[in-house]
């Protein structure tokens, strides 16, 4: 088994549960969930007196990264974004790897994709907002009592977000579309992976 990294901070583990532990259906579920806490229950059962089997754990622990450390495990560990631990076998560990590498890839397109739909949806909020206020402008033409100055200043109001402001925040969604398009393109060519199935 490769070195295992432990998970950081004390394992609740009660002075009950120290004394009935079954030590290797612990490592088993702790290696089927690809973390190894041994040095945490150490220090959590020296409270109550209890030294952890370390020989039970580490048999349960080997079992359960046979079941941890399969290629289907590593994908979904990495498209769920998840750190891997470094805790498979060196026999099992290549597969494992080459599949959480994908998985990882995945998810970052899944990531960017979502970042573009964000993106997409804040432009097309800003367009509306935009044309809601050229049409309050537009309503003030038609319907208020304006002086001749309060009328060139709102015409070159609606003109300034005409000719400016519209025209860019649709090329920057346009461009952002684009963007989106080819993150789910390339999310959609990694889904076709033999992990999935």
């Amino acid at each position: 088994m490769s070195a295992a990294v432990a998970i950081s901070g004390c394992v609740a583990m009660s002075e009950e549960e120290c004394r009935s532990a079954d030590w290797r259906t612990v490592g088993y579920e702790d290696g089927a969930r690809g973390i190894q806490r041994i040095s945490d229950y150490r220090q959590a059962c020296a409270k109550a007196g209890v030294v952890p089997d370390l020989d039970a754990y580490l048999h349960g622990l080997d079992e359960g990264l046979a079941v941890y450390c399969r290629p289907a495990r590593g994908y979904r560990t990495g498209r769920s974004g998840r750190l891997y631990g470094g805790v498979c076998p060196e026999d099992l560990e290549p597969g494992f790897l080459d599949a959480y590498s994908v998985g990882r890839r995945v998810h970052a397109a899944e990531v960017e994709a979502a970042g573009w739909r964000r993106t997409v949806g804040n432009l097309d909020e800003q367009i509306a907002e935009a044309e809601a206020a050229i049409d309050e402008l537009e309503w003030q033409l038609d319907n208020a009592d304006l002086t001749t100055e309060q009328r060139r200043a709102t015409r070159a109001d609606i003109y300034e977000l005409l000719a400016e402001t519209i025209p860019w925040l649709r090329e920057e969604r346009r461009e952002a579309i684009s963007s989106l398009r080819y993150a789910l393109d390339r999310f959609e060519a990694m889904l076709d992976n033999p992990y999935e199935r």
